[in-house]
């Protein structure tokens, strides 16, 4: 389960974005694929990557998740990203699915490709029912059901904002997001746990109380305050059949020995979680997955 939170650092304009209006008419712009998908299998993450566009305009799209499931911190770099960056709100869909709001998002820069937006997202074919606050997603601990069928429906990736559309002709997902199970289910090996019974949960591990991550934001780094820097923690987390936290990790996280240790020690020390149970509804030691996200607002 991945969640966001926030820590107003300074008074400086917001990144929140929201739904969009509707335009009569809407430009249309098809970014051809222009390389093979690129599985990026790492210790603690996978990256799912492919180029787009032209030689003269390219981008890249990046898809990178800390854990089973269809939760991704998406980034995407160049041309259609300048605009995404002075627009302040835009939607994404999957293949011929609804738009899905970006709530929120951080600027950054890629050395090849320039302009970047990178944000957290579910890959769905259809939007929620009703805007939920962050403590009503935390009460949905149902496991992730894995569809075939709909990600055979994927073959195109869709970013709008103010009357533009962006279409990335990504062609069918399944095959490479099956690539990328195979790649999450060794992270899960590594952690100890048994993919195959962590996929067959009845309920997945939710979080006890917030104090540990309000501690964590306290101990944001000096000089990336002073340098008026956004972050991104992602935090992956072992939980015993007790509900405490037994092993503790982060990743793509500052470059910060020194915030890994303090964050991780308040985890081990006091975080408490409800633990997963099992498919026959028995405590079970599993995972949690989370992104701590330092935003200057």
């Amino acid at each position: 389960m991945i969640h966001r939170y926030f820590l107003a650092l300074f008074v400086l304009g917001g990144l929140t974005a929201a739904a969009l209006p509707v335009h009569a008419k809407t430009k249309e712009t098809t970014l051809p694929k222009a390389s093979n998908w690129l599985l990026d299998a790492a210790d603690k993450s996978c990256l799912l990557a492919r180029k787009f566009g032209t030689d003269d305009k390219p981008v890249l799209l990046g898809m990178r998740t800390y854990g089973p499931g269809y939760h991704f911190e998406i980034t995407l770099s160049g041309a259609p990203t300048r605009i995404l960056q002075t627009a302040h709100k835009f939607t994404i869909a999957y293949g011929g699915g609804e738009p899905l709001p970006v709530r929120s998002y951080q600027m950054g820069k890629n050395d090849d490709y320039g302009a970047a937006v990178i944000f957290s997202n579910t890959l769905s074919m259809t939007a929620p029912p009703q805007e939920k606050t962050e403590l009503e997603e935390e009460d949905d601990i149902r496991p992730v059901a894995i569809d075939p069928a709909v990600e055979a429906q994927i073959d195109t990736i869709s970013i709008a904002t103010n009357g533009q559309r962006f279409i990335l002709k990504t062609g069918p997902m399944a095959k490479a997001l099956a690539t990328v199970r195979q790649c999450t289910d060794g992270l899960v090996t590594r952690w100890g746990l048994d993919p195959v019974a962590q996929s067959k949960l009845s309920r997945r591990v939710r979080l006890g109380d917030f104090s540990w991550i309000e501690h964590i934001q306290r101990i944001y780094p000096a000089e990336l305050m002073l340098k008026r820097k956004e972050a991104r923690v992602n935090m992956q987390i072992v939980v015993d059949k007790t509900g405490a936290a037994t092993r503790c990790d982060t990743a793509q996280a500052f470059a910060n020995t020194d915030f890994k240790v303090r964050a991780c020690g308040i985890v081990l020390k006091e975080a408490r979680f409800q633990p997963a149970l099992d498919e026959s509804g028995q405590p079970i030691d599993s995972y949690y997955t989370t992104t701590i996200l330092y935003k200057i607002s």
